[in-house]
């Protein structure tokens, strides 16, 4: 008998400490930067600073068509996040957009970073802005492959009006913490969703405006992957637009 009420001691302090660590992280005021595009003279940037901002790239192939060019859109605030589970559950951070339009003159990119900026509080009490930072990799696919990058059938599918380009993003250590019971917490992005599921990239549409929600998650600073390639991804790519260019 003794046994068990000590096992039952022990069960009931670790439950204890399960609430005692759960916490509500509310974010609010969310606006988005886009920044650092490359190459650098490619880009012109539009809202920065607005819930609503877009970069911008080429000029567009058709008369009064639409620039190629990434938007971010802030999901509608405020919202709560709890913890835990740790990471949280996911959350709409906001809705990016692919405005994969041809382009008559210019040429593309192959990196763009976002900046999202929002006000944080931890059980009411605020930690003020933080930014968390994220960079966009570009991969401009050859249209007329076959196959296509992704593997699949050109004039099929994604890939229907010449093969689909592809974005996918890192977590850049640049950004902020915020504090949940002593321990540091960020927000990182877990994906895209894309036909109800979160996937790490997204395949755009050529000749069309591709969207996707980005699911966020609060999650414990420990457990992001650092990602200190990032640039050098973007160095990848860009010598990856170079070689393109040689071939053209």
């Amino acid at each position: 008998m003794k046994k068990l009420a000590s096992l039952g001691c022990a069960l009931a302090v670790l439950a204890s400490a399960s609430v005692a660590q759960a916490a509500t992280i509310t974010f609010d005021n969310i606006v988005a930067t886009w920044s650092n595009g490359v190459p650098a003279a490619n880009v012109t940037y539009s809202g920065n600073g607005t819930a609503a901002a877009s970069a911008n790239w080429g000029i567009p192939a058709v008369i009064a068509g639409t620039q190629s060019g990434y938007d971010f859109v802030a999901a509608a605030v405020p919202f709560d996040v709890f913890i835990p589970p740790n990471p949280s559950n996911e959350f709409d951070l906001g809705t990016f957009t692919h405005r994969n339009q041809p382009i008559a003159a210019g040429s593309s990119v192959t990196g763009v970073r976002l900046t999202v900026s929002t006000d944080v509080k931890v059980d009411g009490i605020s930690q003020g802005t933080k930014n968390f930072v994220f960079d966009f990799l570009h991969n401009e696919t050859d249209n007329g492959a076959a196959p296509c990058a992704d593997g699949g059938q050109n004039g099929v599918g994604v890939n229907a009006n010449g093969c689909a380009d592809q974005v996918t993003f890192v977590y850049n250590t640049l950004s902020d913490n915020f504090d949940v019971g002593g321990v540091v917490y960020t927000l990182n992005l877990a994906g895209f969703q894309v036909g109800g599921q979160t996937v790490n990239d997204f395949w755009t549409k050529e000749s069309a405006n591709n969207s996707a929600v980005l699911r966020g998650v609060a999650i414990e600073r420990r457990l992001v992957v650092p990602e200190p390639a990032s640039m050098l991804l973007l160095g990848a790519g860009l010598a990856g637009f170079a070689a393109r260019r040689r071939r053209q």
